[in-house]
């Protein structure tokens, strides 16, 4: 029914008449055919299925929910109006509760509950559009929240938080793209609310995590998001972020990837890359302030001269070099995992500490003598708990740092299924796909063929059907499945299970 409406006509039709159709039909808004088949019930029942599926854990009302999110995944990108329905209801708890519930068990079932969750949030937000040298929100869905603020406030408090712990727990590509292009588009989105930004990111968190993403071996795409985010933040509140970058190793890491060489088809994404960092370089870090560093790293680079000088003997410069480190690290801003890992101070104060070379005249007893003197003068000025505790803490900073990396996967042809599972305004466009080159989302290609970016609004070429009508059908065919398990009694339940046996 929905394709003799969309075409008008039934299959026997030539291919002309169906292009006619098609094109009528898609001239007709998507969000008012939607609108005219869905009424205000519908997403109040899909909203009460989800919540249904709060109380239960068993793989049918999984997959259930996981279908659900996907209706309303592609209702809410096609109209406002679905969108500020769904939001009025809270959808932000709980599609929370929905991302904990599937993710806090680990178990690979629950990976498309998560995945639709992300697809949920991304679809209720602006896409993402690229031009030459700018990143900008779709202006049709900026206008909605421009209006609503108290939407885009209630989705930013409930995901933004989260999303870089969900990357960093995630082994899924499409996840890990989902939240590189959610962080993306909160940023863009909160333009006019910088407290939001302030209240729901931790800046030391979020350098950590941009530091981590750049310097690991994550797709072009991922690369030019991260960039875009660095840039956005900057150019919004420069003071709190332009030395923030520099002191938690963004600006290094940027400064590699303008180092950094690709060949073969992944040249021209690099070439976008690159021009991005060197936008992100050149405004803001192109004096001669940044070369060396933070004033903190070049200061503690003198403190490990120091500590590492007379190595058999306490000199009056060990004494200095201790106190100025009590000091840096007991300040206002302190001393930042990266800036200790750069400048050598741990290793600088294990060879303090350790006493002289061990060579084939010295036992154990004299080192320990030697190593005597040197322990006391640590003890003077680390002795109290709260300044050993701000030692301890950055150099556990300093560990953690390696430890949560990301981890880096190949995608492969198990990763298809989690394609599938997106809707098809979030899929990534297809290779040799002449929408690739549109540049509505940094994230239209992974590192395999995947993708998390909002850029595929039109289906490729060789497709029969346009994208409101491949859309419309999804909704139509996913709409039905639910509402005839809910309208079933349990004994027809029952004789549709025996006959299935």
């Amino acid at each position: 029914a929905a394709e003799e409406f969309l075409f008008g006509g039934g299959r026997e039709k030539s291919d002309a008449d169906a292009t006619g159709a098609a094109a009528a039909a898609a001239a007709v808004p998507l969000s008012i055919i939607l609108e005219e088949l869905c009424p205000s019930g519908v997403l109040q029942s899909l909203i009460e299925l989800l919540t249904n599926n709060l109380a239960a854990n068993s793989a049918h009302l999984r997959a259930e929910a996981a279908e659900v999110l996907y209706i309303l995944a592609l209702l809410t990108e096609a109209s406002e109006t679905f969108a500020e329905e769904v939001l009025k209801q809270d959808i932000s708890l709980l599609l929370v509760q929905l991302l904990e519930l599937s993710s806090g068990g680990g178990s690979k079932s629950n990976c498309p509950v998560s995945l639709r969750v992300l697809a949920v949030v991304a679809s209720l937000l602006p896409a993402i559009t690229l031009t030459e040298s700018s990143c900008e929100c779709e202006e049709r869905r900026s206008t909605f929240f421009k209006e609503r603020p108290e939407y885009l406030s209630a989705l930013a408090r409930a995901f933004l938080p989260r999303l870089m712990g969900l990357y960093r727990s995630s082994v899924d590509i499409y996840i890990q793209s989902l939240c590189i292009t959610l962080l993306l588009t909160f940023v863009l989105a909160c333009k006019a609310q910088q407290e939001l930004l302030h209240e729901t990111l931790p800046k030391g968190d979020l350098a950590h995590f941009l530091a981590d993403l750049l310097n690991s071996r994550i797709s072009s795409s991922q690369s030019l998001a991260c960039l875009l985010v660095i840039r956005e933040l900057i150019e919004s509140d420069s003071d709190s972020f332009s030395l923030l970058f520099v002191r938690h190793g963004v600006v290094q890491a940027v400064h590699r990837l303008t180092k950094s060489e690709k060949r073969g088809t992944e040249r021209a994404e690099h070439q976008r890359v690159l021009e991005a960092a060197h936008r992100v370089l050149s405004p803001y870090y192109a004096s001669s302030a940044h070369a060396g560093g933070s004033p903190v790293l070049r200061e503690l680079l003198r403190i490990s001269r120091q500590l590492q000088s007379s190595p058999n003997t306490v000199i009056a410069a060990h004494r200095e070099a201790l106190g100025q480190l009590q000091e840096l690290l007991m300040s206002d801003d302190g001393v930042t995992a990266f800036e200790l890992t750069s400048s050598g101070l741990g290793g600088a104060l294990q060879a303090f500490l350790s006493g002289g070379s061990s060579t084939e005249g010295h036992a154990a007893e004299d080192l320990r003598q030697q190593s005597r003197p040197r322990l006391q003068l640590f003890l003077e000025f680390f002795g109290g708990w709260d300044k050993l505790h701000c030692l301890v803490k950055v150099c556990i900073a300093a560990v953690q740092r390696v430890e949560r990396k990301p981890l880096a996967l190949f995608p492969t042809q198990a990763n298809a299924p989690a394609a599938a599972g997106l809707p098809p305004h979030l899929r990534g466009a297809r290779a040799g796909d002449s929408t690739s080159q549109a540049g509505h989302g940094p994230l239209s290609h992974m590192a395999g063929g995947g993708g998390g970016g909002r850029s595929m609004r039109g289906a490729p070429p060789h497709d029969p059907i346009s994208s409101a009508s491949s859309t419309l059908i999804s909704v139509l065919k996913l709409l039905a499945k639910p509402v005839r398990v809910r309208m079933s009694t349990n004994e027809s339940l029952q004789q549709q299970q025996q006959q299935q046996q």
